[in-house]
């Protein structure tokens, strides 16, 4: 049987990096919804009226503007929110309330990152779920695709490297500092070089951090041209990301010279992160972003934003 799935948020992520395109990768949880024959798309809910009828014309599903209609119509197990972050708590709240009256039962819920608009906000999110018994995820997509969580699998041991990233700390570098929390273990120093508030809940930092195993230094994108991306290194090896040219290559040092090993390039990361929520829905092995290991991200992110 298909998992009833309703999204929660119709922006760019929840429908529109998908509308109207001609390349084929799938961006957008809704187009990644309907291309996979687990899941069944419910419907969408926005409080944009205006998003009705592009909804409806491309997935033929019904549209809502009210979340909790929405859930009594369409009584999904599986929500995902991809709305503003600012209002990911209330939604959380309306679900958890719900739940258990009127036949609903949600029991896995996606959220995009961050959480919460704060600490506080994400530790009542994840208590929120833990308390309703729903199964919380986040969606720092790099930490479900194996071909990221399998540089520590190789154990090539990188130990040095450089991130960057565009916007703010929270929104953009979090991502990177989630996917090496996975990789390389708890932070053990921070040293900031530069640290600047953008609004009322982001800042950019430049820095060094000292992770367990491994010590990088993340750079905020106003330095470079580059958006997201990341190199690590060791004595013999050398791997680098590239989210513009969606690759990651391997390369070693042969000769005093660097030559390529491997170049993967990374395919609709959305569906990816569907096959292993669905691989988790099932107790089969899988890569996933918890709400409490996300939560342990929130926190080192508030540690770096306090720095003195």
């Amino acid at each position: 049987m298909k998992i009833k799935t309703l999204v929660v948020g119709l922006g760019k992520i929840g429908m529109g990096y998908d509308l109207n395109k001609k390349n084929k990768i799938i961006l957008s949880h809704c187009s990644s919804v309907i291309n996979n024959k687990k899941f069944i798309l419910v419907g969408g809910v926005d409080k944009d009226k205006n998003k009705k009828t592009p909804f409806e014309n491309v997935y033929g599903n019904l549209f809502f503007d009210d979340l909790k209609y929405a859930l009594l119509k369409t009584k999904p197990k599986f929500v995902i929110i991809s709305s503003s972050t600012n209002n990911h708590l209330e939604i959380i709240r309306k679900i958890f309330h719900l739940n258990n009256k009127n036949h609903i039962r949600v029991k896995f819920i996606l959220i995009e990152k961050p959480m919460g608009v704060d600490l506080f906000h994400a530790q009542k999110i994840v208590n929120f779920c833990k308390k309703g018994k729903i199964k919380l995820l986040v969606n720092y997509s790099r930490n479900y695709n194996k071909n990221f969580s399998n540089i520590k699998k190789k154990n090539n041991n990188y130990t040095h490297g450089e991130i960057i990233y565009s916007g703010g700390m929270i929104n953009n570098g979090s991502h990177f500092l989630c996917l090496f929390l996975l990789l390389f273990g708890k932070i053990l120093k921070i040293e900031k070089f530069y640290i600047k508030i953008i609004n009322d809940y982001d800042y950019r930092f430049t820095g060094l951090i000292y992770f367990e195993k491994a010590l990088l230094i993340f750079k905020n994108s106003i330095y470079t041209t580059k958006k997201h991306s990341f190199v690590l290194t060791n004595s013999n090896n050398y791997i680098e990301y590239d989210n513009k040219k969606n690759t990651i290559v391997s390369k070693s040092f042969v000769s005093k010279k660097l030559k390529v090993k491997k170049k993967i390039h990374i395919k609709n990361p959305q569906k990816i992160v569907l096959d292993q929520i669905y691989r988790f829905m099932t107790k089969q092995n899988c890569n996933i972003c918890t709400g409490n290991f996300a939560l342990k991200v929130y926190k080192d992110l508030e540690k770096i934003k306090n720095i003195i």
